[in-house]
């Protein structure tokens, strides 16, 4: 499995790998019967989207990691393109005190 050679991957922290998992279970619980190749923008626009309870800086950090890991998939030869590509990432959304600046 892709995620599982993502993750797998020499060099990387113990901490980097069980916060990539956190992140990624979700996902993987919603979609991990799926042949990779049926995550399409669509798909993945709607999981993002479906994250509104997350702060907007996790939202982009859950957004980086899926990239990640579709460039990861491309790579290694699982997918031709990455669906990800050029995804605009989620705008804070003041209503709930979120900005754009430390």
């Amino acid at each position: 499995m892709v995620t599982t050679e993502f993750l797998d991957r020499p060099g990387l922290a113990a901490s980097t790998v069980r916060s990539y998992e956190f992140t990624l279970l979700p996902l993987l619980q919603q979609y991990g019967q799926w042949s990779l190749e049926l995550l399409d923008r669509q798909t993945l626009e709607e999981y993002l989207n479906s994250l509104s309870h997350l702060s907007f800086k996790t939202h982009h950090r859950h957004q980086a990691i899926l990239q990640a890991l579709l460039n990861f998939a491309v790579e290694q030869g699982y997918l031709r393109s990455n669906p990800m590509t050029r995804m605009k990432r989620r705008k804070p959304d003041p209503a709930k005190g979120e900005h754009d600046s430390d």
